[in-house]
């Protein structure tokens, strides 16, 4: 009996109550999306693995491939493969059905790896660092709202109540406890399903804005598992709040008035005797740091520009980068300053690293996550110089710089990008950004509210 045939042999022994399983693949947008199985069907993942088809990577925001992309259309749309590790099925706690889950990654019908498959993407770029014998450690952090409807059918965050009363809390409320209180049960929730979805939920966090809130995930070395746990907890959040009607949303910015919501990227990078490279060689705690951390920072500083269109891929992205919001919009890095791109936080020796604050909570971890890996190799092996760094408390008023400030420059940005298409495979970076512009084109070709208001009367 195969290793997979075996583990789902004990799973389905050991829950016998499970009919049904949702099998799931991330697409270039980073949505999962997949198949349910009835029982009858399980066995047969653990031998001939799941028939999908090649165009579903490629899907934009609307479920669709692009026809620009000549891909499900011209081609046949012909199938690959979907193959888990069939020991990683977690119940899915929030539906009333006795259902389970699992992530797969794609695989051609030749056995080799699908490279339309992010997660394949990001673990090809690993292992480059396997090549020098380096290990990414790595960690991300979402900010996300819950939102509901209000009377008037307008979209709103949820805000904290004061007790005993009709009113609800005014300001922005950051770190409020009582905010957390509010939510308690969602919060709960939210843990248990974790725990039993191993996913590593750490400490929770009202935001900087009524009705936003972060939930940190701990560091762990392989890249691929901690996106895993990004997309899984995002999955997991939007359904435990549907149980509590309730919308939570990762979009960058869903409301004008309030800040945008993040996707955070914290790195370190140890040797092969467990050294954190970044560590400054005295052993003394950041601001102190290594060469090979400059070296790192200058290579996430020359790539920023061509990723930005990863970090940022939807025409609300761009809706987050204001400044004083603490979106940055630079190339700069520092200690202990949240207005810079690549920050420094405070640490010991042993846990200096690189917290990348560019992406905003919608962009696809894995790709994301890739184009961080990929800028960060590029500076360590070309030795690249960083510029200075901003220091704990100074003034600075950030600028936008060379960044592509709008969604179509970044697009174009990508196009020409001149490091990124040495660690993407072959291909890739083109289809997305046929997706993007394809998309962009849409967007753009829309006639919205804000048209009828402005110019209906008087144009």
């Amino acid at each position: 009996m195969n290793t997979n045939k075996k583990l789902l042999s004990n799973y389905l022994e050991d829950h016998p109550e499970i009919k049904f399983l949702e099998a799931m693949t991330v697409d270039i947008s980073g949505v999962l999306r997949g198949k349910r199985l009835v029982r009858e069907e399980f066995e047969g993942l653990s031998s001939e693995g799941l028939k999908v088809c090649r165009s579903a990577a490629l899907l934009d925001f609307s479920g669709t491939p692009p026809p620009e992309l000549g891909l499900g259309t011209e081609d046949g749309d012909p199938d690959c493969l979907a193959f888990g590790n069939l020991g990683s099925i977690v119940p899915v706690p929030w539906l009333k059905s006795p259902t389970a889950q699992l992530l797969m990654s794609l695989v051609e019908t030749d056995g080799s790896a699908c490279l339309l498959d992010p997660r394949n993407i990001l673990r090809s770029i690993e292992e480059k660092f396997e090549e020098l014998n380096f290990r990414p450690v790595v960690a991300t952090e979402l900010e996300f709202y819950l939102a509901r409807e209000n009377d008037s059918g307008v979209i709103i965050p949820i805000r904290g109540s004061v007790p005993g009363t009709s009113y609800d809390q005014q300001g922005i409320q950051f770190g409020a406890l009582e905010d957390l209180w509010d939510i308690d049960e969602f919060l709960v929730s939210v843990y248990r399903a974790c725990d039993q979805q191993n996913i590593p939920a750490r400490a929770a966090l009202s935001e900087f804005a009524p009705g936003q809130f972060e939930i940190n995930l701990s560091h762990i070395s392989d890249a691929v598992l901690a996106c895993d746990h990004a997309v899984l907890l995002k999955r997991l959040i939007k359904g435990v709040a549907r149980e509590y009607g309730l919308t939570a949303t990762f979009m960058s910015k869903p409301f004008s008035q309030e800040v945008g919501s993040g996707l955070h990227i914290h790195l370190s990078l140890l040797n092969g005797k467990g050294e954190n490279i970044f560590s400054c060689d005295s052993g003394a705690p950041p601001p102190a740091t290594s060469q090979n951390l400059k070296y790192a920072i200058a290579g996430l500083q020359a790539s920023m520009a061509q990723s930005m269109a990863i970090f940022a891929p939807t025409a609300n992205s761009y809706r987050r980068f204001v400044p004083g919001a603490y979106a940055p919009v630079n190339t700069a890095w520092g200690y202990n300053h949240r207005a810079v791109s690549l920050r420094i936080p405070p640490s010991n020796h042993r846990n200096t690293r690189i917290e990348h604050r560019s992406a905003g909570a919608d962009a696809n971890p894995y790709l994301v996550m890739s184009a961080v890996l990929a800028g960060v190799h590029h500076g360590i092996i070309n030795e690249l110089p960083a510029d200075e760094m901003v220091h704990a408390g100074e003034i600075y008023d950030p600028e936008m710089g060379d960044l592509p400030c709008t969604w179509d420059e970044a697009i174009i940005s990508l196009e020409k990008n001149t490091i990124l298409k040495n660690y993407f495979p072959k291909n890739y970076l083109d289809y997305f950004s046929i997706v993007k512009r394809s998309e962009y084109n849409h967007f753009q070709r829309e006639v919205s509210d804000r048209d009828y208001a402005w110019y209906l009367k008087l144009a």
